[in-house]
């Protein structure tokens, strides 16, 4: 059986994926197509927009066969956790491919900058530029230099990642890149196609239905979260515990908890909170993952024993691909 897997968060599904989709069913001619998706959390520190059954079952709409879970503690976390639990999910699965988005489309340009990030000469220009930087920034950098050519994207970075924790893990792992039609970084708009990012962003929501299959806008479009509970919740926590509790969260170096506990008792608002930690070296987007490993209690040694647990927690799958399940108990554990 030959397996095609892409590893997403689909937050919203929009046309883009559908576009990766597509192309990954025609050009890879699986018998099995599986998402690895985020459940109710996603990689910015936030709450998805929808909740992970809803997204799941877009996704088998959509056209995937199965959906499965990509565990909470590497899906809000880093580029390098993030592609690690998603391929970690996989690995032990047969005659698989990896399909994932890039900037770049061109699997040989990527493999050579995952091989870069490998050297001693990018370590020690990483080092040299964090001085400076955030750890995201420091790579990008230090890539650049490297290849004397400005080296960007946020599908390249993650690209990168899969890249290497292909040979890490599974080097029998096919990957698959389809080039990305939109960019992720922004609201431009494209034909029909618009980002996760520019589709949240809208101003009016009913102008997503120009970005998204119909099933996924219908969702989005009656659905709100509630973020100024949650913010509620990081806060109550945050106020509530020690300093030495937070220095065991996964992510916090260098004296970053004193920074947090100083600011939640400084701050007159979430936004207050956020910014009075935020520097250079750490990102808003970083501190808003940290902070959601504070509120679910993820420490350094629940990442390390992650690294070491492997199972297919399953969402949704299609009647017709029953049978799947057992095939794949085969090789993996399903939850």
């Amino acid at each position: 059986m030959r397996i095609s897997a892409i590893i997403c968060e689909y937050n919203p599904f929009h046309n883009g994926h559908l576009f990766q989709l597509n192309n990954t069913i025609k050009n890879t001619k699986p018998d099995l197509t599986i998402a690895v998706m985020s459940g109710n959390f996603v990689q910015r520190g936030k709450m998805a927009v929808l909740p992970k059954d809803i997204r799941a079952k877009i996704a088998i709409n959509e056209g995937f066969d199965i959906v499965v879970e990509l565990p909470t503690i590497f899906a809000i976390n880093n580029a390098e956790c993030f592609s690690y639990g998603g391929i970690n999910t996989i690995k032990n699965l047969p005659n698989t491919t990896l399909s994932f988005g890039s900037e770049c489309g061109d699997i040989e340009s990527l493999q050579k900058i995952a091989d870069i990030t490998e050297t001693e000469a990018y370590d020690n220009l990483v080092k040299k530029y964090l001085k400076n930087n955030s750890y995201p920034a420091s790579t990008i950098k230090a890539i650049s230099t490297i290849l004397n050519e400005d080296f960007k994207g946020s599908n390249n970075i993650l690209a990168v990642e899969y890249l290497k924790n292909i040979k890490k893990l599974n080097k029998n792992i096919i990957p698959y890149t389809v080039k990305r039609v939109d960019n992720y970084n922004n609201n431009n708009k494209l034909e029909n196609f618009l980002s996760a990012t520019g589709i949240r962003n809208l101003d009016d929501k009913q102008e997503a239905i120009n970005y998204m299959p119909k099933c996924s806008y219908e969702e989005f479009t009656k659905f709100t979260p509630n973020d100024s509970n949650f913010e509620n919740f990081i806060l109550s926590k945050v106020f509530n515990i020690t300093v030495e509790e937070i220095k065991n969260i996964f992510d916090v170096t260098e004296g970053l908890e004193n920074r947090i506990k100083q600011s939640v008792n400084n701050s007159t608002n979430f936004e207050d909170f956020i910014s009075n930690i935020t520097t250079k070296r750490y990102s808003k987007s970083r501190i808003n993952r940290i902070l959601l490993n504070t509120l679910l209690d993820i420490t350094k040694s629940d990442m390390e024993l992650a690294k070491k647990t492997n199972y297919i927690s399953v969402l949704a799958i299609k009647k017709s691909k029953l049978d799947a399940l057992g095939y794949l108990n085969n090789y993996t554990k399903i939850i």
